[in-house]
């Protein structure tokens, strides 16, 4: 029986590196999704960090079953705030790319992308980062391998924001600002056909090209922005 909490292990820089690792690209998931998605890009809009610090601290508490000091609590928000920031920039830096692509070449990424999301909707790829909040919350975390789950949370994170980047740049394109209501569905929709009709071979070739892509921007991160790895 825990009394009080007092025997929560604390965590640790030191001792859970990949934790503390997950949880910073978790912030900084939680920043973009607030800067980027809800708040499209407005310098005013980030999260403050006393809020941040609770939001980690919540999850530290109920499903890492442990407890935080506000000086590990800080460096995942500064961290995580940072790592945002280096998204941010990267994806101004490909999107400044895909704009110079022919449209025909985005409509046909475009329907890669949503072959993609098709088969993680399946859950054929990237199971493993679905979320049990009620065995987290029962059992904790201790189960799971935080140096994978830590990669494959920003892999499949850098896959999400070239589809933004990508799905921004083709709406805004002047043939599709020309196109009528549903029409631009309509043309990604026959590429993401012809993509179901491969063969099971070249179809799982589609699927590694997005990822082995997204693995590489992983590599070529800053490690600055959380431990060293």
């Amino acid at each position: 029986m825990v009394l009080f909490g007092l025997f929560k292990e604390k965590l640790s820089a030191t001792n859970h590196k990949y934790i503390v690792n997950y949880l910073i690209s978790e912030e900084a998931g939680q920043q973009w999704q607030y800067h980027v998605i809800e708040n499209n890009f407005n310098k005013d809009f980030f999260r403050g960090a006393p809020f941040a610090k609770g939001t980690v601290n919540m999850f530290v508490q109920h499903f890492l079953k442990m407890k935080a000091d506000d000086k590990i609590l800080s460096l995942i928000v500064d961290l995580g705030y940072r790592k945002c920031r280096e998204w941010i920039d990267n994806y101004r830096d490909y999107e400044k790319i895909i704009q110079k692509k022919k449209y025909e070449d985005l409509l046909k990424t475009m329907s890669t992308y949503m072959y993609f999301m098709n088969q993680v909707d399946t859950g054929k790829i990237f199971s493993e980062l679905k979320f049990d909040h009620n065995k987290a919350m029962s059992m904790g975390m201790k189960h799971v391998d935080f140096r994978e789950r830590f990669k494959e949370f920003n892999v499949f994170g850098q896959i999400i924001r070239d589809i933004h980047c990508y799905t921004n740049t083709i709406t805004k394109h002047k043939k599709s600002l020309g196109l009528g209501s549903g029409e631009l569905d309509i043309l990604i929709g026959k590429y993401v056909e012809k993509i179901s009709k491969l063969t099971e071979t070249k179809k799982n070739e589609v699927l590694q090209k997005i990822i082995k892509e997204s693995e590489k921007k992983f590599e070529q991160r800053s490690q600055n922005n959380e431990l060293g790895n």
